[in-house]
């Protein structure tokens, strides 16, 4: 019996984006988690432990940067990356999160770094969020 892959937790509102990355990052061996939303995201975490999120940056309600915040005040260790095709345009803190992936780039150019993160082999502990 083999071991399960690395896991990544993907947030991301948009259905169809979310169901090609799942798809395309459990080709290279990953255990994908979906998220819709910023609350589905925090109870995942909360029940699982994963070795890196990926989130899109326009979420409604909570968009992916305030999700990366909540994600660090638990687990500052975790690697948290933001999708959006509106980087250049976007104000941040560099310590809320680890990376930004641009939106319409390839999923292909993602797997390199969540490789990355699988080989440090930093695995979250499970965490208790509070989701509202």
């Amino acid at each position: 019996m083999s071991s399960p892959g690395p896991s990544v937790l993907f947030a991301d509102d948009n259905q169809l984006s979310l169901h090609v990355a799942c798809a395309y990052l459990a080709q290279f061996g990953f255990r994908v988690l979906p998220a819709c939303n910023a609350g589905e995201a925090l109870a995942l975490l909360s029940n699982n432990s994963v070795q890196a999120v990926v989130t899109d940056f326009d979420m409604p309600e909570v968009n992916g940067l305030e999700l990366a915040r909540m994600i660090k005040q638990v687990q500052p260790g975790l690697p948290v990356f933001v999708r959006s095709g509106h980087i250049g345009s976007v104000r941040f803190n560099d310590s809320d999160i680890d990376g930004w992936f641009t939106k319409g780039d390839p999923f292909s150019s993602i797997v390199p770094t969540l490789q990355r993160c699988a080989r440090a082999g930093q695995q979250s502990p499970q965490a208790s969020y509070e989701v509202h």
